[in-house]
């Protein structure tokens, strides 16, 4: 599923709804979705924060922590934060 802000909730909610193995979302959007109870964070993997210090500049940080902060078992969850180096990603994890 694909959620993002400007978009209309209903099509969303009910590609939410089918269960999806993997959800694309921005921020914002992701979490209006988790007030709603339209999805649940416990269950998830991974977590892949593409242009992660992009969304920094943009103010996304509260939002980011915030939906880190409901994911259960912390200690058994990937997270991957794509890094650009020259235009091209390499991959990076905490701690590498």
């Amino acid at each position: 599923a694909v959620v993002y802000g400007g978009q209309k909730m209903e099509p969303q909610i009910k590609a939410l709804q089918a269960k999806p193995q993997i959800v694309v979302a921005t921020p914002g959007r992701l979490m209006d979705h988790y007030n709603r109870k339209n999805l649940r964070l416990d269950k998830v993997h991974t977590v892949v924060l593409d242009e992660a210090d992009r969304m920094l500049d943009m103010g996304f940080f509260k939002d980011v922590t915030h939906i880190l902060d409901k994911l259960k078992n912390k200690n058994d969850r990937q997270l991957d934060v794509p890094a650009r180096r020259g235009g091209e990603h390499h991959p990076r994890r905490p701690g590498e």
